[in-house]
C-alpha cells in the first residue's frame, strides 16, 4: 500500500495549499442517502441575483470558511491525478471519517483497487503492478503473480490504511486556515453549473487554484489545481460531500497470514 498512502500526501498537500496550510462539480450520478440538513449542499439551479455573502469576503476568508466546511465533511469522493516520484498517477477514493474507505489507482507500471474497513485493508491489484513493485527472484514473482494478480488480498490491519481511509486525517491540521498573505481571488465564474470562486495561493515552485463553491452555507472545494514552475499540473476534484461510504470486506480475499502460517509449516 506504499503507493496509496503516498498518494495520500499528494492529495493532502493539495487540499492544505487551498486552506492555508501550505497546500467538481457536485457528482450527483452517485448513490446515497440524502444530504443531512446540518451539511447542506449547494443547488446550482438556484439563480444568485443578489449574490451571497461568501463572494464580497476577501481571499483570506474565503479560504478560512471553505476549510471549515471541508473539515466538517462527514465524507466525500476526491478524484484526480498526482505526480508521484515523477509517475503520472489516477486516483478516486471516497472515504469517510469512520475509516471507511474505497478507491482505485492507476499508473503506467500498473493498478489496484482497495478497500479499507475499519483500519482493515484489501487490495486487488494487477499483474503488472505485482510485477513492477517485486523484488524477489522471476520464480518468486511468478508465483506471486499465480497467487495474487486480480484477486482480492487480505493486508490486516495497519495503521498506515487506517490513516490513508480516514477523512479526518487525510484533511490534517488546518487551524492556520486563512493565513496565507499571498491568496488572491479571481472573479466567479461558472463550473460544471456551478457558481464558483477561485482562490490561488503561491508557493516556492508553484501556484495552487481552489474553486470554492459560492454558496454560504456550502462553501466546499470543487477542485483544486496545482501548476509546478517545470510544467507538471496536479488536479483533484472533490464531491459526493455527507453522502455514505457503504463498503464490505471481500469475502473471497486471500488472507497473507494464512499462507504466511503454512508456508512456515
Amino acid at each position: 500500500m506504499k503507493t496509496a498512502i503516498r498518494a495520500t500526501a499528494a492529495v493532502a498537500a493539495l487540499v492544505l495549499g487551498i486552506t492555508g496550510c501550505g497546500s467538481g462539480d457536485y457528482d450527483t450520478s452517485a448513490g446515497g442517502e440524502q444530504t443531512p440538513a446540518s451539511s447542506p449542499q449547494p443547488d446550482p439551479t438556484v439563480e444568485k441575483s443578489v449574490g451571497t455573502e461568501l463572494e464580497r469576503k476577501d481571499a483570506q476568508e474565503v479560504m478560512r470558511l471553505s476549510e471549515e466546511a471541508m473539515t466538517q465533511a462527514e465524507s466525500m469522493r476526491v478524484k484526480g491525478t498526482v505526480d508521484l516520484d515523477g509517475v503520472e498517477t489516477e486516483m478516486e477514493i471516497a472515504l469517510d471519517k469512520g475509516g471507511s474507505c474505497e478507491g482505485r489507482m492507476s499508473q503506467p507500471t500498473g493498478g489496484f483497487e482497495f478497500i479499507g474497513v475499519e483500519g482493515h485493508g484489501y487490495m486487488k491489484a494487477d499483474e503488472k503492478f505485482w510485477r513492477a513493485n517485486s523484488e524477489e527472484s522471476q520464480e518468486v514473482e511468478d508465483i506471486m503473480v499465480d497467487l495474487f494478480a486480480d484477486r482480492w488480498v487480505d493486508m490486516g490491519e495497519d495503521e498506515d490504511i487506517s490513516g490513508f481511509c480516514d477523512l479526518g486525517e487525510l484533511m490534517g491540521d488546518t487551524s492556520d486556515a486563512g493565513s496565507d498573505p499571498s491568496a488572491t481571488k479571481g472573479e466567479k465564474k461558472q463550473h460544471d453549473g456551478v457558481e464558483v470562486i477561485p482562490v490561488t495561493t503561491k508557493e516556492e515552485g508553484g501556484t495552487t487554484t481552489g474553486l470554492v463553491a459560492n454558496d454560504d452555507d456550502a462553501p466546499y472545494i470543487l477542485e483544486m489545481t496545482n501548476e509546478t514552475e517545470d510544467g507538471t499540473v496536479e488536479k483533484m476534484t472533490f464531491s459526493d460531500f455527507d453522502k455514505p461510504i457503504e463498503v464490505t470486506a471481500p469475502a473471497d480475499a486471500v488472507d497473507l497470514n494464512d499462507l504466511a502460517g503454512g508456508a512456515e509449516a
